[in-house]
């Protein structure tokens, strides 16, 4: 009797956890961004049940934490990895033995950081896996987080798999390609393994896209209803740029209605949903000692470069993100000084080829080539949209929500970091746009149909392959950068 094969969404999300994994053994500890921030936040949950507190007097940090931060050099050497090398030498071993055996404090943190403005949602899961392995070594707790991260990651890329499989039914290569192509993107691997708060929006943004995407090609049902305010706003109490989903959320539930689909109950269930959930978050938010909307961490910095006051109108955050991407116009005001390439740093090195805390970067050469591809694959997807315009135009809806989601969370991501001083160093990173990656995944699959149906699984099998060996460069690069 034949044994039964696993699902190929179970495959890809398997795939994926390993390859996070990977990145999980071969990043030094605390050398991801923020990274011992968003691990000071986790043990506080495990700890006392309670996130991190703005007003209170002790560090962010633990004494455990300390410790290993110390045995590291890890405060010397933040942002500077590149040069210094972690010095893990056999003394410093010892010596950290020798304060482990003493027994350290595990729960005197609980300060201020760049990650205590978030709300709870993701930091739970990490913090399940510290309390199961609480017996363990604070180096094991702590590998235990960024395996957890590495399996919400997982479930990231089945929701990548899912929407281009309803989509595009009858090409399962398809939904297979842009999993592949999503889990072996190097720095979204890299994130996904690491404790970090962006790995929980990733998630509740391809699953919010997902759902939408099955509204919208099979109609509203009370699954759905109750679902898609759930991945939204506990997406936004994992991090506030879920709030870039809410115009995209408006659009699909406009179309639902001018559709009529839906039952009545399909639509009260889903106020329900929304109601209670928010009404369970106004209630402990206090009690949490957090803000009823959770903010960007980016916010603080924004505001200071801007000099306070009422803040930056809308027509100079939208000359802003236009200069991201194009000389300014004549009328505008010149955001960026000479020398500063924002597309480039942006969505090219820091999107592509970032890592630690953006001081370990890729070869110019490799990430030249990388811009090369883009382009290329960019051209290929316009090819491809219009020699399957049939079917683009029978998925008008769900097109235009996936452009739309791309577009939300870039504009969200560039108007939060709008500052006003040219000179004034880029806070966006091009891993802020990972809450879109179905999207971009899309567009990668409508390359591959740019070369024409008969081709078109060739050429994923080459992109998924090319993917695959940066990824594996990547690795290499990143672990030879700290350890040889």
């Amino acid at each position: 009797m034949r044994g039964r094969r696993l699902p190929v969404v179970v495959v890809v999300g398997l795939i994926a956890f390993v390859n996070s994994a990977v990145w999980a053994l071969i990043v030094p500890y605390y050398q991801a961004p923020d990274e011992e921030a968003h691990v000071g936040y986790v043990v506080q949950l495990a700890e006392h049940g309670k996130p991190p507190r703005d007003d209170s007097s002790n560090p962010f940090y633990t004494s455990e934490m300390n410790a290993l931060a110390d045995g590291l050099a890890t405060y010397d050497m933040l942002q500077f990895a590149y040069a210094t090398r972690p010095p893990w030498t056999a003394a410093r071993q010892h010596g950290y033995d020798q304060l482990v055996a003493k027994g350290l404090q595990r729960g005197n943190g609980g300060g201020a950081s760049t990650a205590s403005v978030h709300g709870p949602v993701y930091y739970l899961v990490p913090a399940l896996g510290y309390r199961l392995f609480y017996g363990t070594s604070f180096l094991d707790r702590l590998f235990v987080m960024r395996l957890a991260s590495a399996i919400l990651g997982a479930f990231t890329v089945a929701f990548v798999f899912a929407t281009v499989r309803e989509l595009a039914p009858g090409r399962p290569w398809a939904a297979a390609a842009a999993a592949m192509l999503a889990a072996f993107q190097p720095v979204f691997g890299f994130i996904q393994g690491s404790v970090n708060a962006d790995v929980g929006v990733n998630l509740a943004g391809a699953a919010l896209i997902f759902l939408l995407i099955r509204a919208l090609r099979r109609g509203l049902t009370v699954r759905l209803a109750i679902a898609i305010p759930a991945a939204l706003i506990l997406g936004i109490l994992a991090k506030a740029t879920m709030f870039a989903f809410v115009p995209v959320v408006a659009f699909g539930l406009a179309v639902l209605l001018w559709r009529r689909q839906g039952k009545l109950r399909d639509w009260l269930a889903m106020g329900a949903t929304a109601a209670l959930l928010i009404g369970i978050w106004a209630i402990i938010a206090p009690f949490y000692h957090h803000s009823f909307i959770p903010v960007p961490g980016g916010s603080a910095a924004v505001a200071g470069q801007a000099g306070g006051g009422g803040g930056p109108g809308i027509s100079a955050k939208l000359s802003y993100i236009w200069q991201v991407f194009l000389p300014p116009l004549p009328f505008m005001h010149h955001d960026f000084a000479p020398g500063i390439h924002p597309v480039w740093d942006i969505y090219v090195r820091r999107l592509w080829g970032g890592f630690g805390w953006l001081d370990v970067n890729m070869p110019h050469a490799v990430l030249v080539g990388i811009a090369v591809a883009i382009c290329v694959i960019a051209a290929l997807a316009l090819r491809g949209v219009w020699l399957e315009r049939r079917l683009v135009l029978a998925r008008i809806p769900e097109t235009l929500l996936l452009i739309g989601s791309l577009l939300c969370v870039l504009g969200f991501t560039h108007a939060a970091f709008f500052r006003v001083n040219p000179a004034a160093p880029l806070l966006e990173q091009g891993r802020y746009l990972f809450p879109a990656i179905t999207s971009a995944a899309v567009v990668a699959i409508a390359a591959c149909f740019g070369l024409g149906r008969r081709w078109a699984p060739v050429g994923a099998t080459v992109m998924v392959a090319g993917m695959m060996g940066l990824s594996g460069f990547a690795q290499l690069y990143v672990f030879s950068s700290y350890f040889t």
